[in-house]
């Protein structure tokens, strides 16, 4: 018996150890992830800011538009010339690299949602190794951070018409990645995962949670108002499009404001920050 209980303890104390080495991983990644999140947001938002007042033919401008809105008739002439459908288009006549014109398939619009769906669940995970016990407004604001991704990642998939040849560039591209790397951990610091129970408000985050729903449902009816317009006669599917034109949408919110789904993203963003902001002191 004092044998069975010395290899109980040894056993314990190396499983306590491992869990220790694991909580001290991820608190050093915590610390990487929340030294450089205020400063990428900041770069972020500056960059947005200064492609607004920025000129058409600048370069911000260009790494902002995408699809339909990137009307840039230099691609397509140096790309006749060139013969290449690369991502890129390289200027032969003075072996430089024509930056505005460094583009991918808007397509590749998916590739953030799986980012964001893959980055959420493994935050998910650090959350419960880091606090042992994950309470129940922490899964909540976890599942509403995972339905979002997980909701864009099927309408990328299924929903929206990618019209052939529709195009973002580069750099908004590695933009798009980097936000859903950073999403979660704007919401979650797994350094010291406190909670705000003295300040907790039950009316407040159910009033949080349905707004965040509403704001779900009104960005996927708009995106598919969207996607109707470029399909079928009847409505059909997305492997049944037969059109990649484009039209002025007359329904739901489109008769109000000319960018619904951004609006209905702004509502769905603000509410997590409300709801974040009641339940976690680290937020």
């Amino acid at each position: 018996q004092p044998c069975h209980r010395t290899t109980s303890t040894r056993e314990h104390e190396h499983q306590q150890q491992q869990h220790n080495k694991m909580i001290t991983t991820i608190e050093t990644f915590n610390d990487i992830i929340q030294t450089f999140l205020v400063p990428c947001y900041l770069l972020l938002t500056l960059g947005a800011i200064c492609t607004a007042v920025s000129s058409p033919s600048s370069f911000l401008r260009s790494v902002a538009l995408h699809g339909k809105m990137r009307t840039d008739t230099t691609h397509h002439d140096h790309r006749r010339r060139s013969g290449t459908s690369g991502i890129g288009t390289v200027c032969f006549g003075t072996a430089l690299l024509d930056w505005n014109n460094v583009t991918v398939d808007k397509a590749y619009f998916t590739h953030f949602y799986i980012v964001g769906v893959m980055n959420v669940l493994c935050c998910g995970g650090f959350v419960c190794i880091r606090s042992s016990v994950i309470r129940m407004r922490d899964f909540v604001l976890l599942v509403m951070l995972l339905v979002h991704v997980s909701r864009r990642w099927y309408e990328c998939s299924f929903v929206h018409v990618w019209r052939d040849g529709s195009k973002m560039h580069v750099a908004g591209y590695v933009v798009g990645i980097v936000h859903y790397l950073l999403l979660p951990y704007a919401f979650f610091d797994l350094g010291s995962c406190r909670r705000n129970d003295a300040n907790t408000d039950f009316i407040g985050q159910v009033v949080c949670v349905v707004l965040f729903l509403f704001g779900q449902y009104q960005q996927y009816r708009h995106h598919n108002i969207l996607a109707r317009i470029r399909s079928g006669p009847t409505g059909g599917s997305c492997q049944e499009k037969v059109s990649h034109q484009h039209a002025i949408p007359r329904t739901g919110w489109f008769e109000y404001v000319s960018c619904p789904h951004y609006l209905a993203e702004i509502l769905i963003y603000f509410a997590l920050v409300l709801y974040a902001k009641q339940s976690l002191d680290s937020y």
